[in-house]
């Protein structure tokens, strides 16, 4: 801020408030933080009154305003607004308050004020003009990839994938087996890119055969493994996903890659995850699998 000038931070019920502090700041200072203030605070000496005519060399940026005096070891206080925000409380109390209430009640007030801001059309081009040609820009300097482009980065990507990622699908317990005697219960394993740039190929569905009522418990012990990027470990994603004889589906099951790295950093992770449904049409959800991750270092495989 300068040799001259100060500001001081605080936290309140979790956000972090800034005050600048006028009379510490240059002139210079005071036209570029205070003139960009939107919620403004006046401490009001004893025995005298706040002169709401000078609020006009403030500029146009202000909008809310509250103004605490000291009365011996009690505050007043008072709120007021553009009559362009809306309505907001909580209203100033009738009495005077200790230093404690005062700062709560106060902060509440405009902050309250200061979201109320957002949807008033003088104040609204500060939220939303910047913030939309941020978006534009992003946008127009990272077009969607064409056809060719896409398959480029895709084969960059399996170049650089050094990684293994080894998912072995052990068991599954209580799963639906639609009242039957005798189902075949199988699982597939994607590797899902969750920034939708593309999807890779899964891997090739495991069957087991089992018999039950009323639910299945199957054994299959197969192992999957994927090479894997760094791209893929911070956007994809690993599904599985659960069917009966083949096409009927009963549940899905979707890990963050890099969520799983972190998890076997020290070794395998072995537990036992609940299917989920995709839609809600899909009721033949129900059960758990049991599966093992493990991503050995490269000199490992």
């Amino acid at each position: 801020m300068g040799q001259r000038g100060h500001s001081y931070v605080d936290n309140w019920q979790g956000l972090e408030v800034m005050y600048h502090v006028s009379p510490m700041l240059t002139s210079e200072e005071h036209r570029r933080l205070v003139g960009n203030d939107i919620a403004l605070l006046f401490f009001v000496e004893p025995d005298t009154h706040l002169n709401l005519e000078g609020l006009s060399g403030l500029g146009t940026v202000g909008q809310v305003y509250a103004a605490v005096q000291p009365v011996g070891d009690m505050w007043r206080m008072s709120f007021f607004s553009n009559s362009a925000i809306g309505e907001h409380g909580p209203p100033p109390s009738s009495t005077h308050v200790t230093l404690a209430t005062l700062k709560d009640m106060t902060l509440t007030r405009l902050f309250n004020g200061l979201v109320m801001t957002i949807y008033s059309g003088s104040v609204s081009r500060l939220w939303y003009t910047p913030r939309s040609e941020f978006i534009q820009n992003i946008i127009t300097n990272f077009p969607p990839l064409n056809p060719k482009e896409l398959k480029a980065a895709q084969k960059q990507r399996q170049e650089e994938a050094t990684q293994q990622l080894v998912i072995k699908v052990i068991a599954g317990r209580r799963l639906n087996n639609k009242g039957a005697s005798l189902v075949e219960m199988s699982v597939t394993v994607n590797l899902r890119d969750s920034s939708a740039m593309e999807e890779r190929k899964s891997k090739v569905s495991t069957k087991h055969r089992t018999k039950g009522v009323g639910s299945v418990a199957p054994v299959w012990n197969h192992e999957f493994s994927f090479l894997v990027s760094e791209y893929d470990l911070t956007f994809s994603d690993v599904e599985i996903l659960c069917y009966r004889n083949t096409s009927e589906f009963c549940g899905a099951i979707v890990l963050n890659c890099k969520d799983l790295q972190q998890q076997t950093a020290n070794g395998h992770k072995l537990q036992w995850y609940e299917l989920q449904k995709q839609t809600p049409e899909d009721h033949l959800v129900a059960g758990d699998l049991l599966l093992l991750f493990e991503m050995p270092s490269t000199s490992e495989v």
